[in-house]
C-alpha cells in the first residue's frame, strides 16, 4: 500500500516518522482524480497554440479550478473514509527509542518494532506512530500525542475511535496521555508498564477512558494495576487486564506476539465479547494439551485477509497419518472473532490427534449477509467467498504443513458455515472426502459417491425445501442425518450446555473415524 510520510509539527534535530496506510480504494481513488487532471492537461496543451490569448487564460483558470474541484471531491471522499476508521497511536519501548533497529538486546533479542507495526496495518486502522529520539522526556512527549488526539477530536473523530497502546516507556508515556486526556471514551492498552512502586513514585498518573492493561507473569512489571485504578481520580468507563505466561520476561513485548497484538486490536476496536473469548480460550490452552496458532494469511488474488486458528495437539509428532479438519463457523455479523468460537469443539477434535483450521470468514469491511430475498440467490455470494477461502486455506496448509494428510479432509461447518460446507465439494470437487454440517438450512447437501455427507439437525429449525435428502437419497449416497432431541439451532456453538456439547463432539469424532 501507498505510504504517506506525515511531515514533523516542527523540524527536527532527529530522525521520526510517521505512518499512515490509504487503503487500496482510496490510493485508487486519488490515482482515478489525477489521472482525470493528466488528460485535462494534455488536451489543454494539445489545443492552447491554436487560441487567441484570452482564451488560453480562459482556459488555464477552467484547469485550474478543475484540479481544485477533483482535489475537494476526493479529499472530501478520504476525510469521510478516516472519519469511520479507528486511530491507534503505537508507542514503543525504551529500547526501540535508544537503538537502531537492526540492533540486539543481549536477553531479549531485537525489538521488532517494523514488525509490529505490520501487523496493526494489517487490520485497517489509521496508524500513526514513530520512533523517538534518544532520552526523550516522557511527560512532555506526552503532551506532544494529547495535542495530536485534540486535533483529531476537533476535526469530528469520536473519541472511541482512538486507541493509545503503549510497551513499557510507551506504556508510561500512554499513562500521561491518559491522565492529560481526561476523555473517559478514549481506548488505552497499557503493556508491561506498572508495578506497585509507580503509586508513590508517579502519583500525578490517574487514569480516564477505557483502559486495558497487559502483562507478562514472568516480568519485572507483570502485576495487576488495579490498585492504580482505585487511586486514580478521573472516570474509568471500563477496565480490563491479561496475565500472560509466555516465560519470555520483558522480551514478551519485543515481539508481534498473538497474545497481547490480538486482545490490543480487539480493545481499539471495542469487540469486548470477543476479547472475553481470547481470555477464556487463552487460559485454557495455559492448562489443556492443545497449542492453538493464529494468524492472518492474505490471498493476493482477491485482496482478501484470511484470519484464521490451526489447532494440534501438544508434543505430537506430526506425520502423514495426522487428518485434516477446516471448520466454519456460524454468522457473526461480521464483528470477527468467530474462528475463536467454537473451541469445544476445534480443541477437542485437535486432542484426538486431529489438525484442525478455523476460518473467519466474515470482515468488518463486507457487506451484512441480506435479511431479505430468496436465501439460494442473495447469500450464495457469501457461500462462494467462503468456499474459496476454504480452497485458499487449504492450498496454504500444503506449502506449510506439507506432511498432513490430504488424501483425508473433513469440512465442518455450522449454520451459516455450514452452507459454506456444503457449496465447497460441489464448487471444488474432489478435494474433500467428508463434510458435516451442523443444522445448515439454505444451501442443499452435495449428492456424490466419492463423497461421504453427514449432518446434525436441530429440533427447533427446518432446513428449505431441496436442502435435505430424501430417503432413497440417503440411503443411495449413504448420507446420514442425525436428529439431536434436545438442541436447538443456537445451541450448537459456545451457547450449548455440556451435555450438548459431549453429545456433538461424540457423533462429529465418530464421523471422522469412519
Amino acid at each position: 500500500m501507498p505510504t504517506l510520510v506525515l511531515p514533523p509539527e516542527s523540524p527536527p534535530s532527529h530522525k521520526t516518522y510517521s505512518v499512515q496506510r490509504y487503503s487500496i480504494a482510496e490510493f485508487l481513488a486519488l490515482e482515478l482524480a489525477d489521472g482525470f487532471i493528466r488528460t485535462y492537461q494534455r488536451q489543454y496543451h494539445a489545443k492552447k497554440q491554436a487560441l487567441r490569448p484570452n482564451t488560453k487564460h480562459n482556459l488555464s483558470n477552467r484547469l485550474i479550478r478543475m484540479k481544485t474541484t477533483y482535489l475537494f471531491v476526493f479529499l472530501f471522499a478520504i476525510f469521510q473514509h478516516g472519519m469511520s476508521q479507528n486511530y491507534i497511536f503505537f508507542l514503543h519501548n525504551k529500547f526501540t527509542e535508544e537503538h537502531h533497529a537492526d540492533e540486539k538486546h543481549p536477553a531479549y533479542g531485537k525489538a521488532q518494532y517494523n514488525e509490529i507495526i505490520r501487523e496493526f496495518e494489517r487490520e485497517n486502522f489509521i496508524l500513526i506512530t514513530e520512533k523517538r529520539p534518544k532520552n526523550t522526556v516522557v511527560k512532555e512527549y506526552a503532551k506532544k500525542v494529547a495535542g495530536q488526539i485534540d486535533s483529531l477530536l476537533q476535526s469530528g473523530i469520536k473519541p472511541n475511535q482512538i486507541t493509545v497502546i503503549g510497551l513499557s516507556k510507551g506504556g508510561y508515556i500512554a499513562q500521561y496521555v491518559s491522565t492529560l486526556l481526561a476523555n473517559p471514551n478514549i481506548n488505552f492498552v497499557f503493556i508491561g508498564s506498572y508495578q506497585e512502586t509507580d503509586l508513590k513514585q508517579l502519583s500525578d498518573i490517574s487514569y480516564c477512558g477505557n483502559i486495558l492493561t497487559i502483562y507478562e507473569k514472568t516480568d519485572i512489571l507483570g502485576v495487576s494495576a488495579v490498585n492504580r485504578t482505585k487511586n486514580s481520580k478521573f472516570k474509568i468507563s471500563r477496565f480490563d487486564e491479561i496475565e500472560l505466561n509466555t516465560n519470555l520476561k520483558h522480551g514478551f513485548l519485543f515481539q508481534p506476539l498473538k497474545e497481547w497484538i490480538y486482545p490490543s486490536m480487539m480493545w481499539a476496536n471495542q469487540n469486548y465479547k470477543a476479547l472475553n473469548r481470547f481470555k477464556k480460550d487463552y487460559q485454557i490452552s495455559l492448562q489443556s494439551k492443545v497449542y492453538l496458532d493464529t494468524l492472518t494469511l492474505y490471498d493476493t488474488t482477491r485482496l482478501r485477509k484470511i484470519p484464521v486458528a490451526y489447532y494440534s495437539k501438544k508434543n505430537y509428532k506430526k506425520s502423514k497419518k495426522q487428518q485434516i479438519v477446516i471448520f466454519s463457523h456460524g454468522y457473526g455479523q461480521n464483528k470477527g472473532g468467530d474462528y475463536l468460537a467454537y473451541s469445544y469443539l476445534t480443541e477437542y477434535l485437535a486432542s484426538q490427534n486431529l489438525f484442525v483450521a478455523s476460518i473467519q470468514h466474515e470482515l468488518p469491511t463486507d457487506s451484512l449477509l441480506p435479511s431479505t430475498g430468496i436465501p439460494q440467490i442473495v447469500r450464495r455470494p457469501c457461500w462462494e467467498r467462503g468456499a474459496d477461502n476454504i480452497l485458499f486455506v487449504i492450498n496454504e496448509l500444503k506449502k506449510s504443513y506439507p506432511n498432513l494428510n490430504f488424501a483425508k479432509i473433513t469440512l465442518i461447518g455450522h449454520s451459516n458455515g455450514g452452507d459454506m460446507t456444503a457449496l465447497f465439494p460441489q464448487k471444488y470437487p474432489q478435494i474433500v472426502n467428508k463434510i458435516i454440517t451442523l443444522d445448515n438450512r439454505r444451501m442443499a447437501l452435495p449428492k456424490a459417491t466419492n463423497l461421504r455427507v453427514y449432518s446434525l439437525r436441530s429440533t427447533d429449525q427446518l432446513a428449505d425445501e431441496g436442502v435435505l435428502p430424501n430417503e432413497k437419497e440417503k440411503k443411495e449416497f449413504k448420507m446420514r442425518l442425525i436428529k439431536l432431541p434436545n438442541t436447538t439451532h443456537d445451541q450448537m456453538d459456545d451457547n450449548a450446555n455440556e451435555k450438548q456439547r459431549a453429545e456433538i463432539r461424540s457423533y462429529i469424532l465418530k464421523f471422522i473415524q469412519e
